[in-house]
Parts: C-alpha cells; structure tokens; sequence
C-alpha cells in the first residue's frame, strides 16, 4: 500500500556564525528505528509499521544546523508489515521498494521546511533552487564575399 502518514516530532535549527565566504551544505536522512502500531481507522484496527526518521543539513565549516526527527506510517497487509519489522530487526534495513518510497517523503517533505527555516535564519537554501548554467558563447558567423 504506501505512506499514510508523516509526522515531525523534533525541529531544531541554529545558526552558529555570520555565513562568510564559501559553505558547504551536507545532507544525511536516516531511519533511527521501525516497529509495529496499531492504528484506528474507523472500526477496525489495522498493524502499521512506525519508521522513525532524522534528517539534517549542516551547513560547513560549522556554521549552522537544521535538524528534524520524526516518524513515518506505513501501510501494508498484516503479513508484510511483520515480514518488515522482521526484516528491520534482523538487517536493520527495509525492501527497496518500501524504503524508497519513505525517503522520497522524508527528503521531500523536510527540505521543504529547511527551506523556510533556512530563510528565517538569514542562511542561503539548504537546496539548490536555480541550476547552476555556464554561459554560452555566442557564435560568431561572418559573411565573406
């Protein structure tokens, strides 16, 4: 099935010093956990796998922090969902298709809001917003005769 849910539960964002010169921003999002919730959807209960996530931009040399953690729901047949926790429990790891599908919303949905709190915090995006083009040369043609 998929992501039914998406919840932060942690943002902390700190700039340390006057951004100077050339920054570097490096990314990391990481699943911390995964266990199994019940989740009440009208009158049946139905077993959802909590993934718990952290994402971070620092921005370098140790100029200023954003950081989220929260957690996503994940909904699948009772089966898979226990074959998932397993699995996690053994190899601290997801099938591809599963945790493909959980970074695309946490890495979407949290480098939208590092890019507001960037923002308030006076930092440049955490995300390139233009694509960096060279410009072009412009040809020259002549005519002779």
């Amino acid at each position: 099935m998929g992501v039914i849910g998406f919840n932060f539960s942690k943002i902390n964002c700190e700039r340390k010093a006057v951004i100077q010169g050339q920054v570097t921003i490096n990314h990391s999002a990481n699943v911390k956990n995964v266990e199994i919730d019940e989740l009440k959807l009208g009158t049946v209960t139905q077993k959802v796998l909590r993934i718990i996530f952290n994402f971070k931009a620092e921005y370098q040399p140790d100029l200023a922090t954003i950081e989220f953690e929260g957690e996503v729901l994940w909904l699948e047949s009772p089966e898979t969902t226990t074959e998932l926790e397993q699995l996690w429990k053994k190899e601290k790891k997801l099938s591809e298709s599963v945790m493909g599908q959980v970074m695309y919303q946490i890495i979407s949905k949290c480098n939208i809001q590092a890019l507001f709190l960037s923002r308030e915090l006076n930092l440049p995006p955490p995300i390139p917003i233009m694509p960096k083009t060279e410009p072009q040369q412009a040809k020259k043609t002549s005519k002779s005769k």
